[in-house]
Formats: C-alpha cells, structure tokens, sequence
C-alpha cells in the first residue's frame, strides 16, 4: 500500500545500482517522493531509471499467509521521470510484464491524478458507511457489480455518483492548470484496457464471496479505501490544486469527512506538493522538472 512506500525507498535507496529501473505499480506521485528522498538522502542517480504506473497490475486479495487471488487484471497507464525517459521505461513495463497493455501519457504528473480508487472507493464508502461500520463485511466492488447484474439500483449509488462527478470536474480542471492533457475517468479504462476475468469466474466469486469477505470482515471502516486513497489520492489531488490556483470543495469535503470517520488528520499526514518535492515552483518550473528532469 501507498503508506508503506516511503519506508521502503529509504531503505532500498541506498542499494541503488548503475543502470536499474525503479518502478513504482499501485498509485502515482511515488516517482516524485523517491526522486525528493534520493536528493535529501544525498544519492547520486546513476543513471537510475525512474518511473510508475496509474495503478497496480492485479486487482488481488488475500486468501491465506501465503496464497493471493487475482480478481482483475489491468493493463497501466505509464510514465517515466524525467518524461523523456517514458519510451525506454515503458519498453522496461513490457519485458516485466509482457501480458499487459501500457499508455504513455504526458508525465508523472498524469499518472498521479488519473487515480481510480480515489475516484470511486470514498464516496462508495461514505454512502454506505453503515453497512460497513457495525457489519464491517461490505464488499464494496463485489456488492455494487453483484446489484448492477440483478438491475437493482447499488445502495447509495446515485448520491455517490453526485460526489464522483462533482470530484472528477474538480481533478480535469487540476488537469488543465498543470498543463495537462485531462484524461476523464471514463477514458483511463479505455486507455489503460482494463479486463475483467469471465463473467464464469466472476459468479463464482461472488457466490462464494472468497478473499473479499474475509477481507472486509477483518478490516471494516479501518481500511484502505480511505486509508490509503484519501492521504495517497485525494489529498495529493486536493495539493496540486492549490498549487495551481484550482478550488477543490469536493475534494475538500471528502477529506475532511474521512478525517472525522478515521479520526485522524488527512490533511496533517496526506502526501502533498512539499512531499512530492515540487513547492516553491510555478506550473512552468513544474513542467519542465517533470518532463526533462531540470530544477529551476
């Protein structure tokens, strides 16, 4: 996860080597915070590739100490520090994983805003946030797709949606100030050619109910939909619009109201423009950092 990030890169950072690549799979703006890490800690680049995907390969859950199950498969959106490193560094993507389809987009700074989750798992969340506090046994992507299918309406899904699309005008806006290609959410799947596995094998998941349930059951509201995507995703989202002069109320709101249910500062904790090693730039300064890798 997101939060686990930080103390791995101190520790491999040190064991660097001439010519590796350092990737980053599961959520964006990682690159950004290694790359401030290297320059705090003192390390020398060696021409160390550098790079990360818009999300993780699998969709997986835990079925046992040492058993996962692979749920989806999700070909990535891509790109590399400094951007005009991305063509060698999705060529990298392709011999580590050759079954998978790779975008490049613009920067890295693409890659940390085209965040699904953040997209959709808080507000999911917030509108059933009863059936996952006392129960603690929602299964929030297996639930929804599991009433689409029957044609039944997903509790709280309309109030949701409300909050995604308000949310998803905040974050192309983002897009836009940046300098950015705006990539709608609706686009990242297209891009990226998310597959599901067979509608068999989905039925049988949801029969059983498997690693999501046991998942859920020991995890309830203390979990990473908000956990790891609030402080990881949205506050980073909600950053880089102040950075660029975009208000972000819905943003906003989510953030604080995951606060109160977590208990905890996400705003305080959450990965902003300081982590990822960009403040005191202007968007200019800020493209030609991402894209060519030159400090102004």
């Amino acid at each position: 996860p997101a939060y686990g990030v930080k103390r791995f890169s101190q520790v491999c950072i040190p064991k660097l080597e001439h010519r590796q690549a350092v990737i980053f799979m599961g959520k964006g703006g990682h690159t950004l915070t290694f790359e401030k890490m290297m320059r705090d800690l003192g390390a020398q680049r060696k021409n160390i590739t550098l790079g990360e995907t818009h999300s993780a390969p699998y969709t997986t859950r835990r079925k046992g100490p040492s058993e996962i199950e692979i749920m989806w498969r999700i070909d990535l959106l891509a790109a590399a520090f400094p951007a005009k490193d991305t063509d060698g560094f999705v060529a990298t993507l392709k011999e580590v994983l050759p079954h998978h389809c790779f975008a490049p987009v613009q920067n890295v700074l693409s890659t940390t805003l085209c965040d699904l989750n953040a997209h959709k798992h808080p507000p999911r969340i917030f509108f059933n946030v009863t059936k996952v506090g006392p129960r603690g046994e929602f299964l929030l992507t297996e639930e929804f797709i599991s009433d689409l299918r029957k044609g039944v309406l997903p509790s709280g899904s309309a109030f949701a949606e409300t909050v995604m699309k308000a949310a998803e005008r905040e974050r192309l806006t983002i897009m836009q100030a940046l300098g950015l290609e705006p990539i709608r959410i609706d686009q990242i799947s297209a891009l990226a050619r998310d597959r599901p596995l067979s509608n068999e094998e989905m039925e049988a998941r949801e029969k059983g109910r498997m690693a999501w349930s046991s998942y859920l059951k020991e995890n309830g509201l203390e979990k990473r939909y908000l956990s790891e995507d609030v402080p990881y995703g949205l506050v980073t989202m909600a950053s880089l619009g102040t950075f660029s002069g975009v208000k972000t109320p819905t943003i906003d709101a989510e953030i604080t109201l995951a606060s109160i249910l977590h208990r905890t500062n996400y705003w305080r904790i959450g990965r902003t423009v300081e982590e990822l090693g960009v403040s005191g730039m202007n968007v200019d300064e800020l493209q030609v950092f991402v894209n060519e890798g030159i400090r102004s």
